[in-house]
């Protein structure tokens, strides 16, 4: 259609004001497709990131927890499929924002989370783990997210893994740490409902083992 347009002003008009027209309804189009994408994309951020509670027990856990994610995937950016044969990288911290929406969704599951830091004295060490996916070519937001959960000794209690898709077109600046969110959700709610997490919990959270803990901690390349 919009070559057979340009054909037509070719007839009537001069050929510097048919490039101008042409150009200018090229940007109409533009402004037209993102303004559909802004009034009908869902807004992720109503969507309800609350956990389920286990039975019996009630949330936050009385627990410290230490969300660990390595210097090189918290200084990612997000990477965005432009066509169908070229990535394109964004100024949006992808790996910031995964590691803000774990510290929210796990903040509701213990009593005191924080990131990369030994000195809580943690607990439990949450690995966080996140691979989004969006196309400019239909505007989906699609996440893999999963939670590996340690004791603070380095034994294993479970790694608990979901997806989330937008199915729907949105803003990926504005949808990524509310998709992290609902996916990570999703993780948190098999974490919190599994019999290791269970067992340890009813267990009062012991401390680890001192030599253990500081063993593990340094594998992680962080300071006891």
């Amino acid at each position: 259609m919009a070559f057979a347009g340009r054909a037509c002003w070719a007839m009537i008009l001069p050929d510097d004001q048919n490039e101008e027209i042409f150009m200018r309804f090229k940007g109409l189009v533009a402004v037209l497709a993102t303004l559909t994408l802004a009034a009908c994309g869902q807004d992720l951020n109503k969507a309800n990131t609350t956990l389920a509670a286990p039975a019996g027990m009630a949330l936050p856990l009385p627990a410290r927890a230490m969300v660990y994610m390595s210097r090189s995937d918290l200084d990612r950016p997000l990477m965005i499929e432009a066509t169908r044969y070229r990535n394109e990288e964004t100024s949006v911290k992808d790996g910031q924002t995964l590691e803000r929406a774990a510290r929210a969704i796990l903040s509701q599951s213990f009593a005191t989370v924080e990131t990369n830091t030994p000195a809580i004295r943690p607990q439990l060490v949450v690995k966080v783990l996140g691979t989004p996916k969006f196309s400019r070519l239909d505007n989906v937001m699609k996440i893999g997210c999963g939670l590996d959960v340690y004791l603070a000794d380095g034994a294993m209690l479970g790694s608990f893994v979901a997806r989330f898709d937008s199915k729907e077109g949105v803003d990926f600046r504005d949808a990524l740490e509310p998709a992290y969110k609902l996916c990570l959700k999703s993780a948190a709610d098999q974490m919190l409902a599994s019999p290791a997490v269970g067992r340890y919990a009813r267990s009062g959270f012991p401390e680890p083992n001192p030599a253990a803990y500081r063993s593990f901690i340094e594998s992680l390349g962080l300071k006891p």
